[in-house]
Order: structure tokens, then sequence, then C-alpha cells
């Protein structure tokens, strides 16, 4: 698998994953970790009915939506429940942000830290 992989928390039993791409490895409990001012691509699988959507809400006020997407995709070969939908995101802001995935009647929250990734002379 080339992306980072983390499950959503809902409190109504929704099964939400998605899948982070250039993004850093995840430690064990860690939120994921998402460079500022650039495009991450996130796919999601979402056990849900109805209309998908999504949103980011950072810190203070900042809410924004993806630069592109939801769109839907008709086949995969990611193994996890329900039905897929990449999205595009540039986050503008260091800090931490919740994405908050709504599937009909269904809601579920990921958190991510946006960070200004520090550039090493060893690569």
């Amino acid at each position: 698998m080339l992306g980072v992989e983390a499950r959503a928390n809902s409190a109504t039993g929704h099964e939400v994953w998605a899948l982070f791409f250039n993004t850093w490895p995840l430690g064990p409990g860690e939120p994921v970790r998402i460079p500022v001012d650039e495009e991450v691509k996130i796919v999601w699988r979402s056990n849900g009915e109805g209309v998908f959507a999504i949103e980011a809400n950072g810190p203070g006020t900042d809410t924004i939506d993806p630069v592109w997407g939801p769109d839907r995709h008709d086949s995969s070969n990611w193994d996890r429940p329900g039905d897929e939908w990449g999205t595009g995101w540039i986050f503008p802001t260091i800090g931490c942000w919740t994405l908050d995935v709504s599937h009909g009647d269904q809601a579920a929250q990921m958190v991510a830290e946006v960070f200004t990734p520090v550039e090493s002379d060893d690569q």
C-alpha cells in the first residue's frame, strides 16, 4: 500500500477509512501528519448510504472543502468496507484539523495535524 491508512471515529458505528497520500508515516496513536500548502490526495471508504460529503475544520474558524472531489471510484483493490471516493486537499494553515465525513444520515470524524516539513541535508 502506498498511502497511510487511518480509521475515522464515529459515535454511531459508521465505518469510515481514509487512505492518505503525500503524508508522513504514523506512529502508534499519532494523528495523520499532512504538510501545509501541499496538495494531498485522500481516498475514503464508507459504509453509509446516500450523499457522501466532507469538510475540514481547522484552527480558529478555518473551514475548507476539497479542492477536488469527492469523486466516486467504481473499482479499487483497497479492501475496506463500503463505497469509495477520492478527494484532493490543500490545508492552508498549520495546526489540528478535523475532517468531518457524512454519508447519508451517518457521520464520522478524523483528526489530522498539518505541519511545516523541515528539509533534511540527508535527502
